[in-house]
Order: structure tokens, then C-alpha cells, then sequence
């Protein structure tokens, strides 16, 4: 293999664990740490098979490759954080019984026909 074709392979497989790990995992931090991680320890495990032995300096390319990754992962994980973030509802919301995305069975919609509410005339 070409070192083209290892380095498309390696952000392949770092860019499936990272979406794997922010679609299971709600924590952002989190999932990017555990996509590093597993995405690093294949690198190696993946280079063990291939060569048949440990490679020498494979401690400093696991560290060097879990910083990749994990890099990869916190820019995979930028559209999970937003979308995640933008339907959370506040405590105090929920409390209330308010969600912003359905609308409230108790109160009907104003149409532009009826008399805005709390007039004086």
C-alpha cells in the first residue's frame, strides 16, 4: 500500500469512530476522548497484524495518533454539540410543561382576525 492509501484509510477509520462515539455518547469531551482512544488503539492493533510484531516506537505513535484523532473527533462532533444544544430544554421550562417544539394543546393559535388579548376597548 501507498503511504497516500494508509493516511485516507487512517482518517476513514478515525472519522467511523468518531461518529459512532457522538451519536452514542451525549458528552462531547467524552465521546471525542473515547473516538481517540479506540481509534488510536486499532491504528496499532492494525499495524501490529500487518507487520507482525510491535513497532519500536509504537507508545509515541499511539500519543502522536490519539492527538489526531481526538482533533478529527472534537471537528466530527461540532454538528452533534449544535444540534444536541439546540433541543435542550431548560429546567425550568420542563418544569412548566414547556417544550419550544410542540406547541400547547391548551391554547389555540391567534389568527390575525381575533382582537389581540388584554386590549382595553
Amino acid at each position: 500500500m501507498t503511504s497516500t492509501t494508509l493516511l485516507l484509510a487512517g482518517l476513514a477509520i478515525s472519522v467511523c469512530f468518531a461518529l459512532l462515539c457522538h451519536a452514542f455518547f451525549r458528552e462531547y469531551f467524552l465521546a471525542s476522548a473515547g473516538a481517540a482512544v479506540v481509534t488510536s488503539l486499532t491504528w496499532q492493533s492494525l499495524n501490529y497484524w500487518h507487520l507482525g510484531h510491535l513497532d519500536p516506537f509504537f507508545p509515541i505513535a499511539l500519543v502522536t495518533g490519539g492527538v489526531v484523532a481526538f482533533v478529527l473527533s472534537l471537528l466530527v462532533g461540532l454538528p452533534f454539540a449544535r444540534a444536541r444544544r439546540r433541543h435542550r430544554v431548560e429546567p425550568a421550562a420542563r418544569d412548566r410543561g414547556f417544550h419550544p417544539v410542540v406547541p400547547s394543546p391548551m391554547r389555540e393559535p391567534r389568527t390575525m382576525d381575533d382582537p389581540p388579548t388584554g386590549s382595553s376597548s
